[in-house]
């Protein structure tokens, strides 16, 4: 029958005059859709997608008017933003942001009858979590604002629905009123929420803790206060926040057993771990069974809180206060708004540290990341057999050291060029080697003979140069060498010394064969023309070498062949292009280059 009614009225609220509608339109659609989302489940499914598309437009009509008068409308929007949120199963956090932020939005002295509304949803929502102390806090205010309002009905049957709630109505006018509708408020409820939105909104541990222990000092009235956390890996109480006199801002993070601090009472909050039980002794040291407690006796502590920290039935930690100047400190209205507090505090730390986890995982998943590209860009530089640069890395790195030299011999020339050319003495000798007929170690001894042989041949070859000279396997079995800022006359030096020691070295590819090889090699040097550096860059060299290598192995290899400019020769763009080109280079080599043949 309510349901129909509902629905009626709902039908009658649009056929009212026009002056009628103009004033009372958007709180006649909000309470309409109010209406459909507070009584959700009992619609059929094809009137849930009906009206789900009906909340959807009018949150959304509500959020234009909210935008251009946000004092008359924004606590509509908030509302029946937080039903809809409900609606989807939305986080606690969400739902919880959404009252808070609808409460926030009416005035003090405006809208009492959706400030109650707002009081009275917000509490269902806290029942329906289970969460009967704030719940009933809400309802409590929810009852006290309809009487204020003078909704005799609507009290009334908030008294038969929640009866444990508002039997001790009366007690809890003079508690729960707020602001301007009584002067007698014990707990302000502009307050609470303001101190737990201040709690809400921090996401770091640390300062989520600073905030929560300076709130409840103050709340409580206390002289120090300590907040105890579970360690999730030992199950053990660890003191993680404290305030006492003698600190004006709490201390945190410090995981401190309790069983080894001295300012308080660790009977009181072993007691309170295993029963689960809120301890409040308006005068210890005087009255109760905790007056002969040796740490209660000798601080002479009068009033004392020790109050569980639960979250959703599970057992976060302790907030433990003392006030020690006077008795009945700890007061039912204190322990209420702790009772707030600390529910929130609960939620908060879990999402603060779920978020400090999240931080970390993203931390440690960004390290791997980091590590598992840069080995992958180690791998894209190195040649996985031998482990030695490849082409890659040739271009892309050693290009650029290459380029910087001649860069610098082209700068100290052009400033002595009129007195001499010494400034052009040391050269890079660039080398490309081949092994000779190594496809005969392949067919003969096995690929796994063959790759040992390129590991051995490269070691050997590695041991002969600088630590600022390259050597890079260039493919298959050739090897290119670059020896940086070294004089001319090395380079036959260095070309006799790799085909001498390649030669006499006995290469053993496995526990029974050992083979001699031999090599041939090309060389140049870099730059080829001492009158003009930059003429041809690193790749061009390289194809010259390559040539000289050809020759090498023309010559009978086992052997090395050196281009050097013939003297006198001025090399110009036309005899370069000759040279580059593989049809008309053999005639410009031996035209403009001596060519040195090493055994």
């Amino acid at each position: 029958m309510m349901r129909k009614n509902g629905i009626t009225w709902r039908k009658k609220s649009f056929v009212q005059p026009d002056w009628f509608r103009i004033i009372r339109f958007p709180t006649i659609i909000c309470f309409k859709d109010l209406y459909s989302a507070i009584k959700w489940s009992d619609l059929s499914e094809n009137e849930k997608i009906a009206a789900r598309e009906t909340l959807t437009n009018i949150q959304q009509q509500l959020k234009r008017w909210m935008e251009n008068c946000p004092d008359n409308f924004a606590h509509k929007y908030y509302l029946l933003t937080a039903e809809m949120a409900i609606i989807d199963d939305a986080p606690i956090d969400t739902v919880d942001v959404l009252f808070r932020k609808a409460l926030e939005s009416i005035g003090s002295n405006d809208f009492i009858q959706f400030r109650a509304l707002c009081n009275e949803l917000y509490g269902k929502f806290w029942l329906a979590k289970g969460n009967n102390t704030i719940a009933a806090l809400y309802t409590r205010e929810a009852h006290y604002l309809y009487q204020q309002w003078g909704a005799t009905g609507k009290v009334a049957q908030l008294v038969k629905q929640y009866p444990d709630y508002l039997k001790v109505s009366q007690e809890y006018r003079g508690l729960t009123g707020i602001s301007s509708y009584t002067t007698q408020s014990s707990i302000d409820m502009v307050s609470i929420i303001k101190a737990t939105q201040a709690i809400s909104s921090e996401i770091k541990t640390d300062k989520l803790l600073t905030t929560f222990t300076k709130t409840i000092i103050e709340n409580a009235g206390a002289q120090k206060g300590f907040l105890l956390l579970k360690n999730e890996h030992d199950n053990k109480l660890y003191i993680e926040a404290k305030k006492t006199e003698d600190n004006d801002q709490p201390q945190v993070m410090q995981s401190i057993p309790y069983t080894q601090s001295s300012e308080l009472c660790p009977e009181i909050i072993q007691y309170v771990a295993r029963t689960k039980k809120t301890i409040v002794a308006n005068n210890a040291c005087s009255e109760g069974s905790w007056r002969e407690n040796p740490y209660i006796a000798e601080n002479k502590v009068k009033s004392v809180l020790c109050m569980p920290v639960i979250y959703q039935t599970r057992f976060v930690g302790i907030v433990y206060l003392e006030n020690n100047l006077s008795d009945n400190v700890f007061t039912l209205e204190r322990l209420e708004i702790l009772k707030i507090l600390s529910t929130q505090a609960a939620i908060s730390i879990e999402n603060a540290m779920l978020y400090e986890n999240m931080e970390e995982r993203i931390r440690e998943r960004t390290a791997q990341l980091d590590k598992a590209n840069e080995k992958l860009r180690e791998l894209s530089y190195h040649d996985p057999l031998t482990g030695l640069y490849n082409r890659r890395y040739t271009f892309q790195f050693i290009s650029k050291r290459v380029e910087s030299f001649i860069k610098n011999k082209r700068r100290l020339l052009d400033n002595n060029e009129r007195r001499d050319f010494s400034a052009a003495d040391n050269v890079i000798g660039i080398f490309l080697i081949d092994i000779d007929h190594f496809k005969d170690v392949n067919d003969t001894y096995g690929h796994a003979a063959g790759d040992a042989t390129l590991v051995l041949i490269s070691n050997l070859i590695k041991q002969m140069i600088r630590s600022d000279d390259y050597l890079v396997r260039w493919g298959g079995e050739e090897f290119l060498i670059i020896l940086f800022d070294t004089k001319r006359e090395y380079l036959d030096v260095f070309s006799k010394e790799v085909l001498v020691k390649v030669r006499e070295t006995p290469f053993k590819v496995s526990d029974s064969i050992t083979i001699h090889k031999t090599c041939s090699l090309g060389c140049v040097d870099m730059p080829v023309d001492s009158a003009n550096p930059d003429l041809l860059n690193m790749e061009q060299m390289i194809n010259l070498s390559d040539y000289a290598l050809y020759y090498a192995k023309k010559h009978g290899r086992n052997c090395g062949a050196h281009f050097k400019l013939k003297e006198n020769v001025k090399l110009d763009e036309y005899i370069i292009k000759d040279l580059m080109d593989i049809r008309t280079s053999k005639k410009v080599i031996e035209e403009y280059f001596n060519i040195d043949i090493m055994i």
